[in-house]
């Protein structure tokens, strides 16, 4: 019986070693995510797409679709955060079931102006804490812009947080 316990007690603790030793780092976007009203996926083959279901901060139900390239610039092990540069390729956007040229999105309570054909440049930022809500976090400038916000953490237009589905 003793044997048996000690067994027992060694499998439990291997288990919590293998459970801490593993990394919560990505070193990529790919993966979907949500967050209250808004989900969005990132493909491995480059193509992404946005999902807005009626909120009371916005009242339209609208997808947004494209591709995507990044980069991974940087990768925290000890903190298990990583980031890079994104930019996309809005291809089309979908408003209420219909397709249209372009979308007004409200985000933080301001009026996001997006045009199919419109290329944003932004930045990815997957932060996997307990206490850190929307693991991932994507935030672009406007096309109008013409910039890439100066860091991760810098002043952008359009920001998308999401945990992972």
């Amino acid at each position: 019986m003793k044997r048996v316990f000690v067994f027992i007690l060694n499998m439990i603790m291997l288990l919590a070693l293998a459970g801490c030793s593993s990394s919560g780092v990505l070193k990529s976007p790919v993966g979907s995510y949500a967050f209250g009203s808004t989900s969005f996926t990132f493909e491995k083959k480059g193509a992404f797409s946005i999902e807005h279901e009626a909120s009371a901060e916005d009242k339209n139900n609208y997808v947004i679709t494209g591709t995507y390239t990044y980069t991974l610039d940087q990768t925290d092990l000890e903190n298990e955060i990583s980031y890079g540069k994104i930019d996309i390729s809005i291809t089309g956007i979908t408003l209420e079931g219909t397709s249209v040229q372009k979308l007004e999105v409200t985000t933080n309570h301001t009026g996001t102006d997006l045009s199919s054909g419109d290329e944003l440049l932004g930045w990815w930022k997957y932060t996997n804490l307990i206490t850190y809500p929307g693991k991932m976090r994507v935030g672009f400038n406007l096309a109008s812009t013409g910039y890439r916000p100066e860091t991760v953490d810098t002043g952008r237009d359009w920001l998308i947080i999401g945990d992972p589905k």
